[in-house]
């Protein structure tokens, strides 16, 4: 990864850079009424997680994953961008972005810029349930192995109603990652990472003593 990194640095940044100054040009214009460009604010994210997941800078990767799955949602209709908490948290994801920049271009990491509290944001836009009252959105079953080995099948079924389900799906996978390693998963755990899952049931199973 060192050598990756060292042999496409300045494109990276370079391009990065260029990325982040259209997305900053794209939220002007929704901040003034123009939803025509959300579509382009999608690929620029998209395209700065490809990027940054490719160098291994995960902070920057793991945030615009999360805006994706916001202006996901604008698209479909289901969440409004141009107005109150929307447009705040978005600029303020471009200030996150170009703090990030800043710290790789200085010590190529990007491990040391604070991103928990942007993320939070993007997820309340998203109405993701608190731990608590996922309950409410989620119906979770786990079966156990017969042999002690520890592993768990996990169904996870989604409300047919509810909304950005490849958001969900992806919570899902991040809150369970501390509780053990998931073997096999059904869809393929790339389409439920990536947000691309847009059905109502997902299972996989963990190599785990808890239950998830």
């Amino acid at each position: 990864m060192i050598e990756t990194r060292d042999k496409y640095m300045e494109p990276f940044l370079d391009e990065a850079e260029e990325n982040i100054q259209r997305l900053n040009e794209c939220l002007l214009a929704i901040e003034q009424g123009d939803l025509a460009v959300v579509d382009e604010v999608f690929r620029v994210a998209h395209t700065l997680k490809g990027m940054s997941a490719t160098m291994g800078f995960q902070n920057m990767a793991h945030l615009t994953h999360r805006m994706e799955d916001v202006l996901d949602g604008a698209r479909q209709g289901a969440i409004e961008i141009n107005s109150g908490d929307g447009t705040s948290t978005l600029f303020e994801c471009l200030d996150t972005l170009n703090m990030l920049l800043g710290e790789i271009r200085e010590k190529n990491d990007d491990s040391g810029v604070e991103t928990e509290s942007i993320l939070e944001k993007l997820s309340g836009l998203l109405s993701i349930p608190s731990s608590e009252n996922r309950k409410n959105s989620l119906e979770v079953s786990i079966t156990s192995a017969d042999n002690g080995t520890g592993l768990r099948m996990v169904e996870v079924k989604l409300q047919p109603d509810c909304m950005l389900k490849g958001a969900r799906a992806f919570m899902v996978f991040e809150e369970v990652g501390p509780l053990g390693r998931v073997i096999q998963s059904v869809p393929d755990e790339k389409e439920l990472l990536e947000g691309a899952f847009q059905g109502d049931v997902f299972y996989f199973v963990m190599d785990t003593e808890r239950d998830p």
